[in-house]
């Protein structure tokens, strides 16, 4: 689909010699609404400007899983994370949380010093 392929050419944009972007879709993405895709875009080119800028990660992985009519989306990076108790919700992470909100989803972010960061956010699909 086409959000498929313009999330692959954004991986792309953004990956240079020492910065891989993995993605993986467990299936076909379905036709999904337009203000979906457009904030679907927009939280991973977001997640990926957060981890290029703040985490100094080598990689950042994406994957989407379809299932009962929800959409996952998994965001990774293997960054120095930092601690969710005491963020100052950034810019970044307060755009990510509206636009999940806006979509009618949830938002799980987990971060470890040393580790990394990982969002999880299930949106409903029709």
């Amino acid at each position: 689909s086409g959000i498929e392929k313009a999330i692959k050419q954004l991986c792309i944009n953004y990956s240079k010699n020492d910065l891989s972007i993995n993605t993986a879709f467990n299936q076909k993405l379905p036709k999904l609404d337009k203000d979906l895709e457009i904030g679907l875009y927009r939280i991973i080119q977001e997640f990926i400007q957060n981890s290029i800028k703040h985490a100094n990660c080598k990689n950042i992985n994406i994957s989407f899983h379809i299932t009962h009519n929800k959409l996952l989306l998994t965001l990774s990076d293997d960054g120095i994370g930092f601690d969710v108790n005491n963020i100052n919700n950034g810019l970044g992470i307060s755009n990510v949380k509206s636009r999940v909100k806006s979509l009618n989803g949830n938002l799980n972010l987990q971060s470890e010093i040393g580790i990394g960061t990982k969002m999880e956010i299930v949106i409903p699909i029709k």
